[in-house]
């Protein structure tokens, strides 16, 4: 089986980690079977992948994050070439979208909720970005319309898809649900996490989101929430980037330095390493999750697996993912927000309840290798089903 990787565009965040635990995993299977495995990428995304397994043989395809447009002639006309040209039995595209003039059959996963967001949400993004969300959406529906098999990272956005998009199911494809798999936490020695808890400016005890800077993530109303608690003592710590979003990162900036009662109260360290991540995650008091918009958000798996309490939003996908182990909130109401953050910090026994049911929680969570077994099996009953 010859397997084709669609790794186009500037793919980041959750779906950077997804492919990369796949790539691992699968270039062990290959090793064995014979199976080849073809990763066609943007130069932007084969930097941020770091190291990539030698049996991956590598295709970089210039235009893929260059802009918008370039990445869809890239994707649409120069991909199925390349395609004909390695004899690619199946394309898996793990990032949205696929090539819709491909006779080759293709599986594709649906990561990027923020395209079927409401009006009402959509209104706070700059025209560029909502004609590239708009443009984003007609091509996840087209992708699935062609696609053999769809996989989506959780049952709410399927259902939100099949209702926006009004894609019925009577299509004849495979679609499973597939949650992003759980991570590794690793333990780090108390030196090395003073050090860097130090350096980052940050001040126990504190509460932690980890959250790239969009609209949607409704960080200025989190922070206006934490502003109503009047704490003293706690801080809060946002990490994240802030990608094509100057005027909303400006707008969280400015919300930080009106909260803060002392210097940095509100903390924004930007993006960080996994391993700086890991470590805020081991010590943070609890975590926080405003966002309104997601498909299976990576930072709340990742406080499950740390036992974290969480607070979280009450809408999307966020109920389905924390389960138990959250206190809920209406993330569009500050007042509800700091009530329900206020009594994380207030109720050791609520965090101590909401973090035994983490562990729980958390066993619905393949590893990385039983999602990336999950994902080759999908595609294996694809090859299987055309020959």
């Amino acid at each position: 089986m010859r397997i084709g990787i669609n790794a186009l565009g500037q793919i980041r965040g959750g779906t950077l980690e997804h492919l990369r635990q796949l790539l691992a995993w699968w270039a062990e299977l290959v090793a064995h079977s014979g199976d080849t495995l073809t990763l066609f990428a943007s130069d932007g995304t084969l930097q941020r992948l770091g190291s990539i397994p030698p049996l991956v043989r590598i295709v970089p395809v210039t235009l893929g994050d260059r802009s918008v447009v370039l990445r869809i002639v890239a994707e649409q006309l120069i991909l199925p070439l390349l395609i004909r040209v390695h004899n690619i039995d199946v394309l898996f595209s793990p990032a949205s979208t696929s090539p819709l003039f491909s006779g080759t059959p293709s599986v594709v996963m649906l990561q990027n909720a923020a395209p079927f967001l409401p009006k009402s949400e959509l209104r706070k993004f700059p025209a560029t970005s909502r004609l590239r969300l708009w443009t984003l959406r007609w091509f996840m529906r087209a992708s699935a319309r062609h696609a053999a098999a769809v996989i989506f990272l959780s049952d709410t956005f399927r259902r939100q898809f099949y209702t926006l998009t009004k894609t019925a199911k009577r299509l004849r494809r495979e679609d499973v649900v597939i949650y992003h798999a759980r991570p590794e936490c690793v333990k780090i020695d108390a030196i090395e996490a003073d050090n860097c808890i130090r350096t980052l400016g940050i001040i126990r005890p504190y509460l932690l989101c980890v959250s790239h800077v969009y609209p949607y993530k409704n960080l200025v109303e989190l922070i206006t929430a934490f502003e109503l608690i009047e704490s003293d003592t706690m801080q809060l710590v946002l990490v994240g980037e802030a990608v094509l979003q100057e005027r909303y990162f400006t707008e969280v900036k400015k919300a930080a330095e009106r909260a803060s009662r002392y210097p940095q109260q509100v903390l924004l360290t930007g993006a960080l390493s996994r391993e700086q991540v890991g470590i805020l995650l081991q010590e943070c008091m609890a975590f926080v999750f405003p966002s309104t918009c997601e498909n299976c958000p990576i930072g709340l798996v990742e406080a499950l697996a740390y036992k974290l309490p969480i607070a979280c939003s009450n809408v999307g996908v966020m109920p389905e993912i924390a389960g138990k182990a959250a206190l809920l909130f209406d993330p569009y109401q500050p007042s509800d927000i700091a009530q329900t953050v206020k009594m994380l910090i207030m109720e050791p026994d609520v965090r101590a309840d909401l973090a035994r049911k983490a562990q729980d929680e958390l066993a619905r969570f393949g590893t990385p290798n039983e999602v990336a077994d999950a994902t080759w099996g999908l595609l294996t009953r694809v090859v299987d089903s055309v020959r």
